[in-house]
């Protein structure tokens, strides 16, 4: 009897910490294995929108960058995300406060934890939120205007998950991001993918191998929290003995 209440009270956290966990995961994720960035055709775009075995899949363009507001900066990741990511994990689902941003526009949407770090609000258009990345290249700088892309960007939405993650991820249109980081329209850093429901993992996988190629490292959401799911199954094993 003792043994059945820990094991079933561990169960019910394990999954409320896992709801957490992957609230903002996707079913699978696609990276590449060498550099930062890799480049999808449209043809290969073609055979991931017609495939038996994808719901919906999401091009991504993340980087790690820094912010400053009023005098007050933070280190973050900006995320640009196209017009199907709502689709693939319903991040609408965990606002609280204002509207997702447009595509193609300079809005953001941005966690609880950077909006209380930086003291700051929604559609303040008289102070916009400053982002800054290093730019690509080689040579000598001689102003600061020459080491650093700025974008001015403004919050249309907080979004509130758990505190690792609202202070993590400010969101922005994928065209925005590309064009901040002095990328190509095809150059992403990973594609999120929702499967259609009991979709054999492993068919998906030689599927995906097949329209990108061997240089593609494709992660599921155990996988995405692998230290996280290896505390949870020590944890476990230690009740049960």
């Amino acid at each position: 009897m003792a043994l059945f209440i820990f094991l079933s009270v561990f169960s019910g956290l394990k999954e409320f910490t896992l709801n957490f966990a992957n609230a903002s995961d996707p079913d699978m994720r696609l990276e590449t294995i060498s550099g930062k960035f890799f480049t999808i055709s449209p043809e290969q775009e073609q055979q991931l929108k017609s495939s038996k075995n994808i719901t919906s899949y999401s091009k991504i363009v993340e980087e790690r960058v820094y912010f400053l507001y009023n005098e007050k900066e933070i280190v973050a990741h900006i995320k640009g995300v196209d017009q199907n990511y709502t689709q693939v994990n319903n991040f609408n689902e965990h606002l609280y406060a204002g509207d997702w941003f447009a595509p193609n526009s300079e809005n953001v949407v941005i966690g609880a934890e950077i909006s209380r770090k930086l003291s700051l609000g929604l559609f303040d258009f008289n102070n916009a939120l400053e982002v800054y990345a290093p730019k690509p290249g080689k040579g000598d700088i001689d102003t600061p205007d020459e080491a650093f892309n700025k974008a001015l960007l403004f919050p249309s939405g907080i979004y509130s998950i758990n505190e690792e993650l609202d202070g993590k991820y400010v969101f922005c249109s994928i065209g925005l991001a590309q064009h901040f980081l002095d990328l190509k329209n095809n150059e992403i850093t990973n594609i999120e993918i929702k499967l259609k429901p009991n979709t054999d993992e492993n068919k998906a996988r030689k599927e995906l191998n097949s329209i990108l190629g061997n240089d593609i490292k494709i992660k599921n959401r155990a996988q995405l929290n692998d230290s996280l799911y290896k505390m949870l199954q020590s944890e476990n094993l230690f009740i049960y003995l």
